[in-house]
């Protein structure tokens, strides 16, 4: 049966430790290219499936490119269209944005969600995905806005009514694929699950 988890210690071991701490010095801040970042992003998820990435242009002309990342189950899909991809690409403040007023502005005046909040580093972004929220990430300023979606399809892992064993594990998936991959991603909130 094939590992759901990253093999992270004979990773660490085939690296020295001096480039172990060189590479997660460079790596514990954000950086200013959105391309880079959504790279990153992907590269610390391992290219999962159910990361979900939105592109999309703010301000007047359309200078500032901005994406959206969240995991799909875990958030609630109807309120990130509704309060913040919406808000984000029909608003009128949008005169006022530039990369170095853009996430405050955003965060006060545009978005209608509840819980807003700032990350600068990896531990803070990859720590806010795993737990449900969507990541709103502008070109050109490296820190990231974090806001707070939970939701999506939930219920508690059942025992199994049509295979019934005596000795083994008890708990059934009887969902799809991505039902059932947003059940384990809620329990265990780690970004090397892939």
């Amino acid at each position: 049966m094939p590992s759901f988890f990253k093999n992270q210690k004979s990773k660490n071991k085939l690296q020295p430790q001096a480039d172990q701490t060189n590479n997660e010095q460079t790596v514990s801040s954000l950086k200013n290219l959105l391309s880079e970042n959504l790279t990153l992003i992907k590269e610390k998820t391992g290219n999962s499936s159910d990361i979900v990435i939105r592109h999309f242009k703010i301000s007047v002309n359309n200078s500032l490119a901005a994406a959206i990342v969240y995991i799909e189950g875990i958030v609630d899909n109807q309120a990130i269209q509704d309060y913040l991809l919406q808000s984000l690409m029909k608003d009128n403040q949008k005169n006022d944005l530039n990369d170095q007023n853009a996430l405050e502005l955003i965060s006060e005046d545009i978005v209608t969600m509840g819980n807003v909040s700032f990350a600068d580093n990896w531990n803070d972004l990859l720590s806010s995905l795993m737990s449900g929220d969507s990541l709103l990430i502008v070109d050109g300023i490296n820190r990231v806005l974090s806001v707070s979606t939970q939701g999506g399809e939930k219920r508690a892992i059942a025992e199994s009514t049509t295979q019934m064993v005596v000795r083994g594990p008890k708990g059934a998936f009887t969902e799809s694929i991505g039902t059932n991959l947003a059940m384990v991603r809620r329990i265990i909130k780690t970004p090397d699950f892939s």
